[in-house]
């Protein structure tokens, strides 16, 4: 392959995959518009709080050991260990099929739900499946095959079976739409399966699981970070369903997906800038850690910003194709918005944490930040209703981004906070030619 060749797929994988998030989200958006409009605010509450308990319980369903097949299996297939890798794999469907399984089985007879929470909690080995093939997929370093299923292949088939179901049926009910999540599902996992066989078939080494123990630290150390940076709006939307009524916890749902799309370009600039990071974190260079650090967060700032400000301006027209109850909502919608301004804000400091080998030292804040979402969630919840769950997300977000800003000063010397740019663009050298 040649230079150019090379480079163009380093380019072109990034901005895939952060397509391939962008088109999910206006899908599942697209998906909350239609049910919202023909089957009401409150079955879309509904709906909101069964498909996140069956992610959150999918998640469970792992112990998030798919985390380490981008570690153990890229290092096993790197260094001649096929054994290795085809023992992580089996390990760690067997140790997702007995957990997902038991999982639904405990919900089931605790909870003895209905029809549509049947079909929902069918879909949680499922979606456990669906986490473990995605990680499998990075393992094998087919990392399209990985994210775009989960990402958007879902999320299209919702919005094409809702569809197809609301025209030749009418208004939906919950079972029909868990039925479409269920089937949703098993498309992901049946498309997984198909992307990887061929490199399934080609580990004929005997399994080895003597590093089992390891795999299983590794992915319940991460755990905590995948609650939190992945389904942070599950979680929520799960909480406020027990102080909630279904109709405003759809209100709720679509406004904190509506304000995660100024995320997308807090994404695209972090993926674009993190191998000039990691090279200047790597020689020790500060002058150029400085520089792209500081240029890295103009460019957030300015695109969040700006997304932030046609927000202001677009929200009350956006939320209204809701529903005409949905107007009002502006002010929530753009207070919610502010957590991606928080980030940008404070900087890619879990991400420098992370580049310097030292990701552990995230779960203190990270346990800090899930109980105050958590409690806020349900105690704000409950006293002031909405206001009050956007006031303990806000909160979280606040903890989370400052607190690490504060430890990468602390550990690494790095300030990654807008005061930072500040400085350098006071005093700054001479950038380089080239730009990310």
């Amino acid at each position: 392959m040649s230079v150019a060749a090379e480079a163009r797929a380093l380019v072109g994988v990034p901005a895939l995959l952060v397509a391939a998030r962008l088109g999910g989200a206006i899908c599942g958006m697209l998906f909350l518009l239609l049910l919202t409009r023909t089957g009401g605010a409150a079955l879309a509450g509904e709906v909101a709080a069964l498909i996140a308990a069956t992610m959150l319980l999918g998640l469970a369903g792992t112990a998030n050991i798919e985390a380490g097949g981008v570690r153990f299996m890229v290092r096993a297939l790197a260094t001649g260990q096929p054994e290795q890798a085809t023992g992580f794999i089996r390990f760690s469907r067997r140790l997702t099929l007995v957990l997902a399984c038991c999982i639904t089985a405990g919900v089931w007879i605790c909870t003895t739900p209905g029809a549509a929470g049947t079909l929902a909690l069918l879909a949680v080995p499922l979606i456990a499946l669906a986490r473990l093939g995605a990680g499998l997929a990075m393992g094998f370093s087919r990392v399209l095959a990985g994210i775009v299923p989960r990402t958007f292949l879902r999320q299209a088939l919702m919005l094409a079976g809702l569809a197809l179901l609301t025209a030749s049926l009418g208004p939906p009910d919950l079972w029909q739409v868990m039925a479409l999540w269920l089937a949703a599902n098993a498309v992901v996992v049946t498309t997984q399966s198909v992307a990887l066989r061929r490199h399934r078939v080609r580990l004929t080494a005997a399994p080895d699981t003597t590093h089992a123990p390891a795999w299983v630290r590794h992915g319940l150390t991460l755990g905590l970070n995948v609650l939190y940076i992945e389904y942070a709006i599950q979680l929520t939307i799960v909480l406020a369903a027990t102080v909630l009524a279904p109709a405003d916890l759809a209100r709720l749902d679509i406004c904190l997906k509506i304000a995660a799309f100024l995320r997308f370009a807090a994404i695209a600039v972090n993926q674009a800038f993190m191998p000039r990071l990691s090279a200047a974190l790597a020689t020790a260079d500060a002058p150029a850690l400085a520089r792209w650090l500081a240029l890295a967060s103009l460019l957030r700032l300015a695109a969040v910003g700006t997304g932030f400000g046609v927000l202001a301006v677009t929200a009350p027209h956006l939320l209204r194709l809701f529903g005409p109850e949905f107007a009002p909502l502006a002010p929530l919608l753009l207070a919610l918005a502010l957590e991606p301004l928080i980030a940008a804000l404070f900087g890619p400091a879990a991400t420098m944490l992370t580049l310097s080998s030292r990701p552990t030292t995230v779960l203190p804040v990270l346990a800090a930040t899930l109980a105050t979402l958590a409690l806020g969630t349900l105690l704000g919840g409950h006293l002031f209703g909405l206001w009050g769950v956007a006031a303990a997300w806000l909160a979280a977000a606040l903890l989370w981004s400052a607190a690490l800003a504060h430890r990468a000063q602390a550990q690494l010397g790095i300030d990654t906070t807008v005061a930072a740019t500040a400085r350098w663009c006071r005093t700054r050298v001479p950038m380089p030619e080239t730009t990310p």
